[in-house]
């Protein structure tokens, strides 16, 4: 331009003079002013009126001002409102050249007529297409070719919300708390069969066939052997695993010829002893039972001091001053001597079991042929109301046939011996009633009773006094059996261990055991005593009197002659003598000291439990619901309880509550609530306790899973 300008100013000079003119092109064939070939004024070749190369009237170079470069006429093209076109020369096709058609006509960018069916589109996996969200878009005509697949929805990331985003069959997989929610803050913790911890298994096993936990002869808890010390009115407390004497207890009444004999251990490890008063044919000192309690947390702090004060060794504290004798209840009328004592299986109220008491003679209304049982409240040592007759009288108990000498209980019987005449007698646990005497066959002109037990199958085992004769009665078929040990001495004490062995302790110096199989009962025959074995005892271990089975399925036998117990494992057929630390005084016990009978026979029962700590970084958890898959067959049952503290080391004094009884409860179970139910606040540490229950050892309830959730209120 600038060339034009400096022209028109040499023009105006000019004006007039020969040869100037401001139209013509001095002579070039376009006839304008420039200096090329167009017919315009600017100097490129085209017809706009700038100095570019492009039809438009910009500088930019391109043809988009307004311009459309549609060369096949079909509307698109570059500058084209319609869009640009990939094929300029192909009125069919403006966009989707790269686009194979043959395969799918249909696909975006390939030609179609406004009339066409609106076909269906999915443009993810085939797979997926129909599973969980993913399902198929559809495709409109838009001006001669298919357009984009507009409403599929294609496989995504898995996200929390209840939906399968990822299409694969499965909704929230791997994205859930848990809990099997979208709650972050819950947590969750399930144990099934496979899963349990075998250190926090106690009575149970987790069972193959059964799949899941059932009841078992085998214990982790040691327990204790509860002595009786004769002449001494004291009781010894005997760690089963240590063999070391670990309290000494006086038991009966102040200023009375008690003479501890019999002693039973409950559901619970606590320990009851028989003081008989035996003092001749006087009669004249009163019979009673003592409770003593296992564990310093059931012990009673009596003077407030916030320290239990129990004897912890051989040494008995002064009568009245121990804070673990618990109770003290007189026996019926004076002269009744208390000679039997045995738990019975229990119920809701009271899964320790009822104390059972035999008195031997029939004080109430006396007559030396007749006996009394009675029935007393563990918690307190009251007498229980049984109605067993318009006259009954609790704390009079009820009248049987014969003088009780020993006892034992099977799921719903307390059965009682006779000493002299042999005969043995059942009471009903639950309406108290008495059944008749039921006499048993002499064996080589003896048929005296002393020691009893009840096997698994419900028989009931007695030895013999001075006879050498241990009997069997099935009282499912009211068959007896028998097996004479001649010229082992007189059976006493008898016990029947997990493997189904009967075991007697021969009176003999020094002492002996016999077994044999329960299962080789002959009904109304012998038993040959080829099929027994006979153990005697070290030298100096003498007169045996009773005979127990502990946890380890060890025997023990209570050596009154030498004031200690012999042991004897038949695992390893070894022996060791007991308590290691101290010496018995003319121990005088023959019944279920160990608890073993009650436990396997009686009422079985096991354990499982499990400590749930919190993993809150804020705050204590918001304990939630607890779930369960169990199953429990007639005669059985399963309870769950907890305890709360703030470190798992509290947990053994905090309380316990009951969170559900199956049958009669379904889950779930919220925890947190019934802690708050009870006024216990609940704390960061959480024990789980599954017990089960049985009333026939040949049924087992089956735990197969449990689950207990909690929530971290404060992450």
């Amino acid at each position: 331009m600038m060339g034009a300008r400096c022209w028109l100013v040499a023009c105006v000079a000019l004006v007039g003079s020969p040869g100037c003119s401001c139209g013509g092109g001095g002579g070039k064939p376009d006839g304008d002013a420039d200096a090329d070939a167009d017919a315009d004024t600017d100097a490129d070749t085209d017809t706009d009126a700038d100095a570019d190369a492009d039809a438009d009237a910009d500088a930019d170079g391109d043809a988009d001002a307004g311009q459309c470069g549609d060369g096949d006429g079909d509307g698109f093209g570059e500058g084209c409102e319609a869009g640009p076109d990939c094929d300029d020369a192909d009125p069919e096709r403006h966009g989707g050249c790269d686009v194979e058609c043959e395969p799918d006509p249909t696909a975006e960018g390939c030609p179609c007529e406004e009339a066409d069916a609106t076909p269906s589109c999915f443009e993810g996996d085939p797979d997926t297409l129909d599973v969980g969200a993913c399902h198929a878009g559809s495709r409109a005509c838009d001006r001669g070719e298919w357009g984009p697949c507009e409403g599929q929805v294609l496989a995504r990331d898995e996200a929390c919300d209840g939906a399968d985003d990822d299409c694969d069959g499965a909704a929230d997989e791997g994205v859930l708390s848990d809990c099997g929610d979208c709650n972050p803050a819950c947590r969750l913790d399930d144990q099934g069969h496979g899963d349990f911890d075998p250190e926090e298994m106690d009575g149970v096993v987790d069972d193959e066939e059964s799949d899941g936990l059932i009841i078992t002869t085998e214990t982790r808890e040691a327990g204790y052997a509860w002595i009786a010390n004769d002449p001494d009115s004291t009781v010894s407390k005997i760690d089963l695993e240590t063999g070391e004497e670990v309290g000494r207890f006086y038991v009966g009444l102040a200023g009375v010829t008690n003479r501890p004999s019999r002693t039973a251990v409950d559901g619970f490890g606590d320990a009851y002893v028989a003081s008989r008063a035996h003092d001749g044919s006087n009669r004249t000192s009163q019979a009673s039972v003592t409770k003593i309690a296992a564990d310093e947390r059931d012990c009673v702090d009596r003077d407030g001091d916030g320290t239990i004060e129990t004897s912890a060794n051989s040494v008995a504290m002064a009568r009245g001053a121990d804070e673990c004798v618990i109770w003290t209840s007189n026996i019926g009328p004076v002269g009744t001597w208390a000679r039997s004592l045995a738990i019975d299986a229990g119920d809701f109220d009271h899964p320790e079991g009822y104390v059972w008491v035999g008195g031997f003679y029939d004080a109430v209304q006396p007559d030396n042929n007749m006996g009394r049982a009675f029935r007393l409240d563990p918690s307190d040592g009251s007498f229980i109301d049984i109605d067993a007759g318009d006259a009954f009288v609790a704390a009079d108990g009820i009248r049987i046939p014969l003088n009780p000498y020993g006892a034992a209980a099977d799921p719903t019987r307390i059965w009682f011996t006779d000493i002299t005449g042999g005969n043995i007698v059942a009471v009903d646990v639950a309406t108290g009633i008495a059944g008749a005497a039921i006499d048993k066959p002499a064996v080589s002109g003896c048929e005296q009773s002393y020691g009893i037990a009840v096997d698994g199958d419900g028989r009931v085992w007695t030895a013999g006094w001075t006879c050498t004769t241990v009997w069997g009665y099935d009282p499912s078929t009211n068959e007896w059996t028998w097996i004479l040990l001649a010229g082992r001495g007189a059976t006493r004490g008898i016990a029947v261990d997990g493997d189904g062995l009967v075991w007697t302790a021969h009176y003999t110096n020094p002492g002996q055991f016999s077994s044999f199989l329960a299962d080789d009962f002959v009904e109304g025959g012998a038993i040959p005593d080829a099929d027994s074995d006979v153990y005697t005892f070290p030298a100096g271990n003498n007169g045996p009197i009773g005979a127990g089975v502990d946890y380890r399925g060890r025997i023990w036998g209570v050596n009154r002659g030498s004031s200690d117990a012999t042991v004897y494992d038949p695992s390893d057929a070894t022996f060791v003598t007991y308590p290691t630390s101290s010496d018995l005084v003319q121990p005088y016990t023959y019944s279920d000291f160990t608890g073993f009978q009650r436990r396997n026979f009686t009422a079985p029962r096991g354990t499982y439990a499990q400590v749930y700590e919190s993993d809150c970084y804020i705050g204590v958890p918001d304990w939630g619901l607890l779930t369960w898959d169990v199953t429990t067959p007639d005669d059985t049952s399963i309870r769950f309880e907890a305890q709360t503290a703030a470190t798992e080391e509290a947990l053994d004094a905090a309380p316990v509550i009951v969170l559900a009884e199956v049958p009669d409860d379904v889950p779930p179970v919220d925890v947190g609530a019934a802690f708050d139910a009870l006024g216990i606040v609940p704390d960061a540490v959480v024990r789980l306790s599954i017990v089960l229950l049985s009333l026939d050892r040949e049924t087992s309830p089956v735990v197969h899973e449990f689950s207990l959730s909690w929530e971290c209120a404060g992450d």
